[in-house]
Formats: C-alpha cells, sequence, structure tokens
C-alpha cells in the first residue's frame, strides 16, 4: 500500500509519502529520469493516489485506486506525444479540459508524457493554467531532459528526479568525485581551479571523460532548477553550496560548453584538446 511498491528513488519515495500523509500535496509535478517505465510507473501510482477515495492515499483498495491501476479511470487523461513535439494547439485543448469538473470523483489528472518535447508556445500555454490551476486539477510532467524545459515551467512544478545523486549519472565514486570537483572549482570562480579540475582529468579515456562530463552537467542542470523551484531533494550535498554560487544563466552557458565536449568526445576529439577547451570556455562564461 502507498508509495512503499516504488522502487526507485527513496527520497522521493519518502517525500511524496510525507505530502500526501500531510495533505500538502502540489498541483503539479516534473517526473525526470532515462528509464521511461520507472517514470510511467511512478506517474501511474502517483496519479492513482491523487484521485484515490481511501484514507490514506494511495490505498489500492478503493475503486478510484483500481480504475487508475488498470488504466480505466476517466479522470486520468494520459497525453502522448504523436509526432516530434507536443504542439500549442493540443496543450490549449488540454487546458481547456482542464477547467470541467471530474467525472467520477472530486480529482482529475494530466499526464502529459515526454513533456521536454513541448515547443515553446505550447509550453507558456501551459505555464498559464501552471499559475492558476483549478482546485480539483493536478498535471504531471513526464520528462527525460528538463532543461529542454522552460524556467518559467520548472519553477511552477515539484521536481521528482529517479536517481539518487549517489549514484548519480550511473557512474563509480572515482568518476562522481571528479565530476564534484569540476563542480566546485566553478563554484569558486577561480579560472586556475577550474583548469587544475579539468586537467586532472586529461589522462582519461574518452568514455570515462565522457561520463564525468554527462555527470558535471547534471549536478549543474539540478542546480539551476533548485535555484528556480521549491524543490530541496535535487542537488548533490557535496556541491549544492557551490552552485548556489553561480547564476542561472551562466549555468546555462556552461551547460552549453559541456554538450559540445560531449559532441567533441564522441566525435573521437582526444580528451586533452576538450578538458582545455571546456577549462577556457567555462571560465569565461563566468566573467
Amino acid at each position: 500500500m502507498g508509495f512503499e511498491k516504488f522502487s526507485g528513488n527513496p527520497r522521493v519515495r519518502d517525500y511524496l509519502t510525507a505530502a500526501f500523509n500531510g495533505k500538502t500535496v502540489p498541483h503539479a509535478f516534473l517526473i525526470s529520469g532515462s528509464d521511461e517505465e520507472e517514470k510511467r510507473n511512478l506517474a501511474k501510482t502517483l496519479s492513482g493516489a491523487i484521485v484515490c477515495t481511501g484514507e490514506n492515499s494511495p490505498c489500492d483498495t478503493c475503486n478510484a485506486c483500481k480504475k487508475a491501476e488498470a488504466g480505466i479511470h476517466p479522470d486520468i487523461i494520459w497525453k502522448e506525444c504523436e509526432g516530434s513535439s507536443i504542439k500549442v494547439d493540443e496543450i490549449r485543448a488540454i487546458r481547456r479540459d482542464a477547467y470541467l469538473l471530474p467525472n467520477d470523483g472530486e480529482k482529475k489528472v494530466y499526464v502529459i508524457c515526454d513533456s521536454d518535447k513541448m515547443t515553446q508556445e505550447a509550453q507558456d500555454a501551459l505555464l498559464k493554467i501552471l499559475e492558476e490551476p483549478p482546485r480539483f486539477t493536478t498535471f504531471i510532467l513526464l520528462c527525460y531532459n528538463h532543461n529542454s524545459l522552460l524556467t518559467t515551467v520548472l519553477s511552477r512544478v515539484t521536481h521528482l528526479k529517479l536517481m539518487e545523486k549517489s549514484e548519480s549519472c550511473g557512474v563509480d565514486d572515482e568518476t562522481l568525485e571528479s565530476a564534484r570537483a569540476i563542480v566546485r572549482a566553478i563554484g569558486e570562480r577561480s579560472e586556475i581551479e577550474i583548469l587544475k579540475a579539468f586537467i586532472a582529468c586529461e589522462k582519461k579515456k574518452r568514455d570515462e571523460m565522457h561520463e564525468i562530463i554527462s555527470c558535471v552537467t547534471m549536478l549543474m542542470r539540478d542546480g539551476m532548477v533548485k535555484s528556480v523551484s521549491r524543490c530541496e531533494m535535487l542537488v548533490d550535498d557535496h556541491v549544492s553550496d557551490n552552485i548556489s554560487k553561480i547564476s542561472a544563466q551562466e549555468i546555462v552557458e556552461i551547460m552549453d560548453v559541456l554538450r559540445d565536449a560531449r559532441a567533441l568526445i564522441l566525435r573521437n576529439v582526444g580528451v586533452a584538446h576538450v578538458v582545455a577547451k571546456c577549462a577556457v570556455q567555462i571560465s569565461g562564461a563566468l566573467m
């Protein structure tokens, strides 16, 4: 019963349990991660908990929970991405429907899959209802890359990340510590320290360096989300203070550098060249 069956990030599980027990459930969630099945399973459990009519949500025994589990609850609406992107007219249709009263209970839920594929116009349309949602409507956004969402959208959702920071990026401790060292150096805003942190990685193999840069990117992204949202469970405790010293705009510019660095590695550019380029460009982004 409850969220015990969710085997993903335990901090997410604990947060949701506390939110439902304390009747402090947000009106909008963002579930991000690379495991599509895990995201959908959590969205299914969460939407069931929202429409649950039992004493403790989700009770798994009331008719609403059973319908949610079977995928037939009329007030849980799943929006799939049917093409290369989710267009503004599709979100406007959801927005119009969201103001209609629920069919079967007191709550209705919209699960928007691949929300990172919404066009900017679609995100702007969604933002209007996220700012002042009907009291009976909850939104659950699923995405792989939350950096593709507008910061204004991110600031109005509670982000549930399906990955532990200690297991961050799915890498070993040595790789994770290299990523943390780079983020700490960036937080110090010191060109010398940034150069040292990157140069320490110049002997890494290409695949190892790709993992390090991917992990740095994830930490920086979470830092930006935390800076504009109320969620406190995103950022790695080892680097949280460092990231707080960097503005959201600087983080965006740094992530662009990191994205380009990953692309260079995939094109078999030497690691020594990549780390030197990263150090120079990231230092420039902080000027």
